[in-house]
Parts: structure tokens; sequence; C-alpha cells
């Protein structure tokens, strides 16, 4: 945890630099130039006074049980403000690049006093594994805006991806036809000779025995010659 100044303590102190270069050419000015440098340090010693005594705040994250490569997941940093005071911050997650192109931010965040806020965003996994996270970093204002304080939230949660077997589940995955076709599988050529083809035998002076057709109708029957 780090406190450091904000741009707007920044560019009050550049202002103030500005204006002691000017005042360089206007002695009279001299004295309202240093009581104006003593009320921004005095604002900026309460300032950071308040930050330090403010508790810190609580960060976790909430993560699916698992996800599936190709399927929209939804993942939230859930932050907790214990002080009697609201607090205003900003957000910055650190994903790798398997579950998002860019790094998920937010900005201006307001925490309730004793109460907790959920940003939650989503992912989309392009790779099965386990995949660890980066730490969630928060970037938390003092009262008056002159100061940050950064911390860091909970590092190495790690999102389970799975294959996404959905797919599988639906009607036409189911088709027979189109299972076998899947893995492969040829369907075998049956050959059955019903009444008409019988009688195209028998036309042509063929007899066939239907006992023997019956017996097997997976085969075509040998034609016997008359005779």
């Amino acid at each position: 945890m780090t406190i450091a100044p904000d741009a707007r303590l920044l560019g009050a102190v550049a202002g103030w630099t500005g204006l002691a270069a000017a005042t360089v050419a206007v002695p009279p000015l001299w004295p309202a130039l240093l009581a104006g440098a003593v009320l921004l340090l005095g604002l900026c010693l309460q300032d950071a006074l308040l930050l330090w005594r403010r508790p810190v705040l609580v960060v976790a994250r909430r993560l699916p049980e698992r996800g599936f490569v190709g399927r929209p997941s939804e993942l939230a940093l859930v932050v907790e403000n214990p002080g009697p005071r609201a607090v205003r911050l900003d957000a910055l997650e650190e994903l790798p690049r398997e579950l998002a192109a860019e790094d998920p931010e937010f900005s201006g965040v307001v925490v309730p006093a004793r109460d907790r806020r959920e940003l939650a965003y989503p992912v989309t996994p392009e790779l099965r594994g386990d995949l660890e996270l980066g730490p969630a970093v928060l970037l938390e204002r003092s009262p008056l805006g002159l100061w940050r304080r950064r911390s860091l939230g909970p590092t190495g949660d790690v999102l389970r991806v799975y294959p996404d077997t959905s797919r599988f589940l639906r009607p036409e995955a189911l088709d027979p036809k189109r299972v076998l076709a899947a893995i492969g599988v040829k369907p075998a050529r049956q050959h059955a000779l019903g009444i008409e083809g019988l009688g195209a035998q028998e036309a042509r002076g063929v007899r066939v025995d239907p006992q023997h057709v019956a017996r097997r109708p997976e085969a075509a029957p040998t034609p016997e010659p008359e005779g």
C-alpha cells in the first residue's frame, strides 16, 4: 500500500511555481505567494492524515466455478468499505490475454460507508486449462482529492476453463447418421429384394426361392436357371 500525489496536487504545485516565477518581477506579491504556499502545505498534510487514518478497503473476487472455451462468463470485484464515510476510487483488473484482450477498468466508483460495491465484467476464455489472474489494483482518493492510496487486491486466483461440450447436446448432434459420420464410420450397404424385384427376376425366366429370400434378407437371392 502506497500513497502518492494526485493530479490535483501536482496541478496546484505547478500553478504555484508559475506564480512564483512571475512574482520575481512584482516583489509586493511575495507575501501573498508565501501565504498560498503555507495554505497548500497545510491542506496537503491534513488530507494525507485523513487518508492514513481511513480504514483500508477490503477487496475480493467473485469467480464462477468453471469457465468454458468460447462461452462468455462473468467475473466481479467486490469492494467493501468498512469506514464511516463514502470512498471514491478507480479500479484496474490484470487478466491473462486468454481471458480478455484488454484489462477491465473502472473510474469514479463510489463505495458508500459501511457498504460494498460489485464491479462485474464479462470475459470469454479462448484457451482451456487453469488461468491465473493477476492482482486487482485499487486507487483510492483522499477526502480532499490531493492524494491517492494504491492497494492491491487478491492474487493467485485461478479460473478453470473446460472445453465447451454443449454443442454435443443439441438434437442435430444426436442424429445417429451425424454421429457415425463424425467418427468416420460408413453405413453398411444393404441389398433387399422385394416383391417387385422377385417379379422382375421371374419375368426374365429366373426362378427365385422365396424362402431363401426370407432367410437372408440382407443378401440378394441367387437365381436358378430353369431346366
